[in-house]
């Protein structure tokens, strides 16, 4: 098992976190309506929001790192690691004035792959209806329904870290599985039927936009799917990828944080 790396990147571990602030079991956050309402409320004291919606959003984008954790796994180990609601635990934790999540998983139980091509195609839809149908979604579902945000805004926040995953994390794994890698994302996107999700379009299916980088204009970047919300938060502005701000303000931030870097530069 790649536990060591599943840490390193998608705070996957079999190891409790020190100075735990704040943990739960996935089955009882997602069992108990009154957890749930706890855990928001948790979440939203440490960032400092009354806005139900913002915490909701933020723990997705924390959680979005287990789905690429299993993405990893399936594809890298060619295994599916028990990512059950009953074996899997959300803890918080400070790092500074912030709050981490770490993702604990109780019994580093994993089924292997079979080596023949048409067993393994009914291996992993098996092992991602299970992930995605009883692990995420009910997650997803709760939060949305103590939220009361649309479940849509927070599965959004998921296939920015399955690209991660794919652009940067992949090539930076020794594996040998380039293959395995890109089929496996090809069938998330395309061959997972979307009721697994809860819904009439599978989320991760995203027809993605890119647009000239802030920093560098040689290069683009992704537009992000749905908006993260941290502009709810005290002091903190759209991103610059947000699909909230229109292309004439992205433009206006490009050339406000080029002519700044220039002055510094300059000085």
């Amino acid at each position: 098992m790649r536990f060591e790396e599943a840490e390193q990147y998608f705070r996957l571990t079999t190891k409790d976190q020190e100075n735990v602030s704040y943990e739960v079991r996935v089955n009882d956050l997602v069992s108990d309506q009154h957890q749930m309402l706890r855990f928001l409320e948790m979440y939203q004291s440490q960032i400092g929001t009354t806005d139900k919606h913002v915490p909701a959003v933020a723990f997705c984008k924390w959680f979005s790192l287990v789905a690429a954790g299993f993405q990893y796994f399936v594809s890298v180990d060619n295994s599916a690691v028990d990512l059950s609601p009953g074996n899997l635990t959300i803890q918080a934790y400070p790092v500074g004035d912030y709050t981490f999540f770490s993702f604990k998983v109780h019994r580093d139980i994993v089924t292997r792959a079979p080596a023949d091509g048409a067993q393994r195609n009914v291996w992993r839809e098996r092992a991602f209806a299970a992930f995605y149908g009883d692990t995420v979604r009910p997650v997803i579902d709760r939060l949305a329904e103590q939220a009361g945000i649309g479940a849509g805004q927070l599965w959004g926040q998921f296939p920015p870290k399955l690209m991660w995953f794919i652009d940067v994390v992949s090539k930076e794994i020794d594996g040998g599985a380039e293959q395995r890698i890109e089929a496996d994302y090809q069938y998330l996107i395309s061959g997972v039927d979307p009721r697994v999700f809860g819904r009439k379009r599978n989320p991760f299916a995203i027809r993605w936009k890119t647009v000239e980088s802030m920093e560098d204009p040689q290069k683009q970047v992704y537009l992000q799917p749905t908006c993260c919300m941290n502009y709810r938060l005290e002091g903190i502005d759209y991103c610059y990828t947000c699909p909230r701000l229109t292309e004439a303000e992205r433009a206006e931030r490009r050339e406000a944080f080029r002519s700044a870097n220039c002055h510094q530069t300059n000085t």
